[in-house]
């Protein structure tokens, strides 16, 4: 059972990664480049590919958090009275909301330090 589940996981997680300009809601098809640059490559193109990238990276964490809240919610379940499997799903419940604060906060934290250094919103690299 447990080889089954992680190979559907890593179906998934393989599934999520190619279909990743989708989810960033990018007009992208095979054969562009994800940032349009071909002859004015400025910082504005970095900052931009980077903007992308770091929005990719938090949906990303947050449909991962999704799938391990129902991985553990489904252990939690399953237990069946098991006091060592229902410990494990609430500290897998708690480190899932840990790394998401964590994820979120840093991004949180990023935007206002620029936000408060007077950073022009094209060089804010969280717009």
């Amino acid at each position: 059972m447990k080889n089954k589940t992680l190979s559907i996981l890593k179906t998934f997680l393989g599934t999520l990664i190619l279909s990743a300009p989708v989810l960033l809601f990018a007009q992208w098809s095979p054969g562009q480049p994800i940032v349009n640059c071909t002859n004015d490559c400025n910082w504005l193109k970095l900052v931009e590919l980077v903007n992308r990238v770091i929005s990719f990276l938090l949906y990303l964490a947050t449909i991962l958090a999704i799938f391990a809240f129902i991985y553990a919610g489904f252990q939690m379940m399953t237990a069946g009275g098991n006091e060592s499997k229902v410990t494990e799903a609430k500290t897998l419940f708690f480190k899932v909301v840990v790394g998401l604060i964590f994820a979120y906060g840093a991004w949180i934290l990023v935007y206002f330090i620029l936000s408060a250094l007077g950073v022009p919103s094209e060089f804010n690299l969280l717009t």
